[in-house]
């Protein structure tokens, strides 16, 4: 059976843990990456570092989240696409996509280094920070349109079902990172200059190694001149689809704003570490909500596109489900041994205090966002960019600024950390409200696609 008739036709359950395994595989591989690339750099340079690699972070991963985004608005359009055995649209799309994503994230990056001071002062580069910060900024930025690129190709790939190719790039990026990450590191004593240089060349293999599963002919979608040629009509519903993921990381990056501005604030510089820290660990977490969902939006789109709408009701639940369950049981974890995850990273007292205290209160919540990621990730798999924009953004913009501004000035560096699990609570319960409306139409259009085939 080939990998769309799968889509179509292979039992759900069996199905989403098929395409699940392997984006939950390649995440966390990357996740490790990085978060071995902190432990590296924490026990090798100090605490300071490892602030000047959290104040880099949002910059350098809003960039390339553009690729990411336009990534996920195309891969809705292929999976859609391939559903309703419309080839041409889906190669056109991934054509527009990939030459979209490169133009973007290389203009982009340009003037991120144009303005490098202004924009890492702002997201909390500051006093001893800065030149640490800085140092690490102006190597990381020159990857920024390799890997805008690579995460393009990435949601392409899962998008016809071949998520283990996805896997093994992320795998062969992350293995070759921490390979050069000893090499520079710990043998040539280059702290976070070797750190930056190992990521970008990295990147760089992972996206040569995409590139040369599409040039080998081992896809659907073909990298051939006339697919890349712009269709505004593509190009628009791919922005449009794409828009709540970019929307996502952009919120993000201004929570990272707010965030170090309120931890330098109650906590000084060492709480900015505690965070750089403690969102890894977080990351790492949240593997199994990001991998479930990536592994169902492929699925549900395709079987809307082929109009079987049983499956995609199916496939909701489903990964609700299993999501919730895998994330109860890390965040299990987190709340009976924060000390033992962050002492990875550092033995530093004052951070382990504070640390353990923080992941604590953020992860208490954790488990409903599961079902908030399936419930919003569903209206971007049908192709509603408005719904799933609004519920896509809600858990970091609706409801976690509001949070990050308003606890803090009655819980000082606690309400910090409150601002986590209440906004993942209100955030599942609009969510889940919205789409509980949508059950009626989706059952709707399954009666009616049963007598069209009766």
């Amino acid at each position: 059976m080939s990998q769309l008739n799968r889509l179509g036709n292979a039992p759900i359950g069996r199905l989403l843990i098929n395409m699940t395994l392997p984006a939950c595989s390649g995440i966390l591989a990357l996740m490790m990456y990085n978060i071995i690339d902190t432990i590296i750099v924490g026990q090798y340079a100090g605490p300071m570092a490892i602030a000047g690699m959290s104040v880099v972070l949002p910059v350098s991963m809003l960039i390339p989240t553009l690729g990411m985004g336009i990534g996920v608005g195309s891969s809705s359009i292929i999976s859609r696409s391939l559903g309703a055995k419309d080839f041409d649209t889906a190669r056109q799309t991934f054509g527009n996509a990939l030459s979209l994503a490169a133009l973007i994230c290389t203009t982009a990056s340009v003037l991120s280094g144009i303005y490098a001071t202004e924009i890492l002062t702002v997201f909390g580069g500051r006093g001893e920070i800065l030149p640490y910060a800085m140092e690490y900024y102006t190597i990381i930025l020159m990857g920024i349109p390799i890997l805008g690129c690579w995460m393009c190709m990435n949601n392409t790939l899962r998008a016809e079902g071949l998520s283990k190719y996805s896997m093994i790039g992320m795998c062969l990026t992350s293995a070759i990172n921490l390979i050069l990450d000893i090499v520079f590191v710990i043998f040539m004593d280059m702290g976070l200059k070797g750190a930056a240089i190992a990521t970008v060349l990295s990147q760089l293999a992972g996206l040569l190694y995409l590139l040369s599963f599409y040039l080998r002919g081992r896809s659907h979608l073909k990298i051939k001149r006339q697919y890349f040629r712009w269709n505004k009509a593509i190009i628009r519903e791919i922005l449009s689809l794409g828009a709540p993921s970019i929307a996502r990381q952009g919120a993000g990056s201004f929570i990272v704003i707010l965030l170090n501005q309120s931890l330098y604030l109650y906590g000084g510089p060492i709480a900015v570490a505690v965070y750089g820290i403690l969102h890894r660990i977080i990351s790492l977490l949240f593997v199994p909500i990001i991998g479930m969902t990536q592994g169902f939006l492929p699925i549900a789109g395709y079987n809307y596109g082929a109009k079987q709408y049983d499956r995609v009701q199916e496939v909701v639940y489903k990964s609700i489900l299993f999501g919730t369950l895998a994330t109860s049981a890390l965040a299990l974890l987190s709340w009976h041994f924060p000390e033992a995850m962050i002492q990875l990273f550092t033995s530093d007292e004052t951070v382990l205090e504070l640390g353990a205290q923080g992941l604590k209160i953020i992860t208490v919540l954790m488990p409903l966002a599961a079902a908030q990621s399936i419930a919003a990730g569903y209206y971007q798999a049908i192709g509603r960019p408005v719904a799933a924009f609004i519920l896509t953004i809600s858990r970091q913009v609706l409801m976690l600024i509001p949070m990050l501004y308003l606890l803090p000035q009655v819980f000082e560096l606690k309400g910090v950390w409150l601002a986590f699990p209440v906004s993942d609570a209100l955030a599942c319960i609009l969510t889940l409200t919205v789409f509980a409306r949508e059950l009626p139409k989706l059952k709707a259009a399954q009666r009616e696609a049963a007598l069209q085939r009766a």
